[in-house]
């Protein structure tokens, strides 16, 4: 049986990727903290895909279950307080974490369905969280044969100045 796992390569030390997380389930859908501290990821260890953390660079031991009803892929919040993922039913879902010494999730809320036309993944994020922790950016599926297109805009303030003048 052949599994997905989480491979870690140490740039100017390693010559070929290492197993960080190995099994006889899938690892999928790596996630560091913003501190480098944690690793979120999603794995089938328990018959579906689940969302867990585990301390990083040291994945050795049990890992914590932050999700219930399915879940995956994570993606943390910028302040490294939150993790979000969506579970079973498409629900992106906000974990409220305690990190120490150990991690552990004080609490789950459930924020909205994502919709139908929204990109979820199973083993690669579509989400990020801007700074402020206030917005989700997620990307949208179009049509077969419609015009596919993504706009960067740099220096957005300049750009909006000159657009719209005082």
């Amino acid at each position: 049986m052949v599994t997905a796992d989480i491979l870690a390569m140490r740039p100017a030390v390693d010559t070929v990727p290492q197993a960080l997380l190995s099994g006889d389930y899938d690892e999928v859908a790596p996630a560091l903290s913003p501190n480098g501290q944690w690793l979120a990821y999603s794995s089938n260890e328990n018959g579906r895909f689940e969302v867990y953390i585990r301390p990083f660079p040291h994945v050795d031991g049990a890992g914590v279950r932050v999700s219930l009803e399915g879940g995956g892929p994570p993606h943390w919040s910028r302040s490294g307080s939150e993790l979000f993922f969506r579970d079973a039913n498409r629900v992106l879902v906000a974990a409220q974490l305690e990190i120490g010494s150990n991690v552990g999730v004080t609490n789950r809320e459930r924020l909205f369905t994502v919709p139908s036309d929204f990109v979820i993944g199973s083993h690669h994020s579509y989400l990020d969280v801007p700074p402020g922790d206030q917005q989700f950016l997620m990307a949208r599926a179009v049509e077969d044969g419609a015009t596919r297109r993504f706009i960067l805009v740099r220096s957005y303030l300049e750009e909006l100045k000159t657009r719209v003048p005082n």
